[in-house]
Formats: C-alpha cells, structure tokens, sequence
C-alpha cells in the first residue's frame, strides 16, 4: 500500500509541475495553447514518463510531438518548450523522490 500511495504523489506532483512549467514557457514563446491543452500534454507525457528506461526519452518526444500537434508551432518552439519544461520538472521530480523516501 505504501509504494501505490508513493507512485501516485509522485505522479501528481509530476503532472503538477509539468503543467506549471509549460504554461510559464508558453508565456515567454511564440507558442499559444488552453490550459485544457497543457493539461492533456501534461499527463499524457507524465503517464509514459513512468516507463522503465525509455520513459524520458519517449516522454519527451511525445511532448514536442503533442505541442506541435495543438499548437501548431515550429519544432524549434516546440522543443525549447519542453527541453525548458522537463529540466525543470526533472529538478522537482527528484526533489519530491528525496523528501518522500
């Protein structure tokens, strides 16, 4: 019970921090999307972050794909988004891990 109760706070502070951090990129970038928008691209990329050994690195191409797909915006914009986006989501992530174990 206890490793389900860690695996799920890990995976909404996650999402959590992946959604603030995209939208405060956006803001600075020529990309524009609906928090509904982050949202889905938040959890989605959360959701196979959590993969074994190919987790970061299918999360990420999937999050360059899906900002691409909703917004439209080039693959330069889009990839300084989620490039700026998941170092910043990683440093929280691994924070968090620290203080729940």
């Amino acid at each position: 019970m206890g490793y389900l109760v860690t695996v799920v706070t890990l995976f909404a502070v996650q999402a959590l921090l992946s959604t603030m951090f995209t939208w405060l990129a956006i803001k600075v970038s020529y990309v524009t999307l609906t928090l509904q928008e982050i949202a889905i691209i938040a959890v989605t990329t959360t959701l196979c972050s959590f993969l074994p050994y190919i987790g970061l690195p299918l999360s990420l191409v999937l999050f360059i794909f899906l900002l691409m797909r909703y917004s439209g915006c080039s693959g330069f914009d889009a990839a300084a988004v989620a490039i700026f986006t998941k170092v910043f989501v990683l440093g929280g992530f691994i924070l968090t891990k620290m203080a729940i174990t």
